[in-house]
């Protein structure tokens, strides 16, 4: 996981947070309220095939089932999160965080800050236990 890419995103979507009151005539805006979601998707772990590098064995693609709650309760527009991400393999990932929703016409960018816990079960090895979901 790129550490880099990730602290520029998270500074992209802080940045348009706080300039969304000056840009509001353009139509984007925080969301203040809303219902609470639940969401459910399938998707692939290890989709582009990387293994590690001292490691010359198969490292297959899994496909990995991700489950995700976000509360309808927010302060300034920011709401928590948890969820959870299995693979086929017995690793999974339970993490929790915060999140706020920004509307631009009829779009809505999420931006997710948060941490997790990863168990490999008997799949790929991550680097440590403690990851950052993205």
């Amino acid at each position: 996981m790129n550490y880099l890419f990730l602290r520029r995103i998270s500074l992209l979507a802080l940045s348009i947070l706080i300039a969304s009151p000056a840009v509001a005539d353009d139509g984007v805006h925080v969301i203040q309220g809303g219902p609470a979601y639940f969401s459910a998707g399938l998707g692939a772990f290890n989709a582009a095939g990387v293994r590690p590098s001292m490691d010359n064995g198969f490292n297959p693609t899994l496909p990995e089932i991700d489950l995700e709650y976000q509360s309808a309760a927010k302060l300034f527009g920011v709401g928590a999160l948890w969820g959870l991400v299995a693979n086929t393999d017995g690793g999974f990932m339970g993490y929790t965080g915060f999140y706020s929703d920004i509307a631009w016409h009829h779009w809505v960018l999420t931006p997710v800050l948060g941490m997790g816990g990863y168990n490999q079960g008997r799949g790929k090895y991550l680097g440590s236990t403690f990851q950052i979901p993205s």
